[in-house]
This record gives C-alpha cells, structure tokens and sequence, in this order.
C-alpha cells in the first residue's frame, strides 16, 4: 500500500510542476552481469526518483556465444510514472533536432512504466553533442503534457568510462 501511495505522490508531484529536471550528473552502475549509463530526476527534497533514463548494451542475439561491445546494441530505457496517457506515448526530443518515441513495455504499481527505445549510431551522436533530452508524456486525466528535462551535460565523457567498464 504505502508503494502504490508512493507511485500516485510522485506522479501527483509530477502535475503539479508540469516540466521536472535532472542535474547535470550522470552515474555508471555494475552489477557482474551488465552495466548501465543512468540520470534520475529527483522530487524536490531530493529523496525519491520520479523518472530516470538510462542506457545498456544488450546481446544482439540470445545464443549468448560472444557478447563483445561490437556484436552488441545499446539501447535507451525510462522509468516513468503511473497515470500516463498511453495513446500518445512516450516523446523523446534531443535539442529540439531530433524527436524519437520509446516503445511502452509495461506499466504496474511496483515500478511505474517502463519504456525503451533504440540507440542508433545517429542517435548516440546527438545525444554525445547535446544539451538535453527532453522526455514528454501526457496525463492521463488531464490530458496535459508533462515534460522530463534530462542535461546531457558531461554525458560524453561518463559514456567514455561507461564503455571501460563493460
């Protein structure tokens, strides 16, 4: 219970801003197994995500026989909140020069919605000489936008050490 009040706060909050954003800080995970390049934008207090858009390199098929970086895609994930207007999707816009739109893969109380969407080697580029990316989902009561502003402010240089670590 106190999980789902949580995903209605954080998407409440989200309301009433209309358009959050993220720091300039972009942060490398590990786990073993795989490595993620990730950006979270924070509630106010700075104690709780309300979205966060990260990359990975995934196998480009499932035989698992090389997973070297070069026989490897990577690929865009977002982690959004609940109540989003689900015909219009999700909006990616990288300096107002290129626009994408991130598949929806799923949406539940635990985690909120997640989507992806490809990184192709036009889009890394963009995304390495940008100033941010903007995420844009609507509401699904209102029916008003709700924008994600994510810096892309020293995303060239974490993606360098992202690519030594995997």
């Amino acid at each position: 219970m106190k999980r789902q009040l949580f995903v209605v706060g954080v998407f409440l909050a989200t309301l009433f801003c209309g358009s959050v954003s993220a720091s300039a800080n972009w942060q490398t995970a590990c786990d073993g197994k795989r490595c993620q390049l990730y950006q979270q934008i924070l509630n106010k207090k700075g104690d709780r995500p309300l979205s966060m858009l990260f990359f990975q390199f995934l196998p480009k098929n499932d035989d698992g026989a090389d997973n070297t970086r070069s026989k490897r895609q990577i690929r865009g994930f977002l982690l959004l909140p609940l109540g989003l207007y689900i015909p219009n999707g999700v909006s990616i816009d990288i300096d107002k020069s290129m626009s994408l739109k991130a598949n929806l893969i799923a949406c539940d109380v635990k985690e909120g919605c997640r989507a992806t969407f490809e990184v192709q080697p036009a889009t890394l580029s963009a995304i390495k000489r940008g100033g941010k990316i903007v995420i844009t989902i609507v509401d699904a009561k209102s029916r008003k936008s709700i924008h994600f502003r994510y810096s892309l402010k020293g995303f060239s240089a974490a993606y360098t050490e992202f690519l030594r670590k995997i």
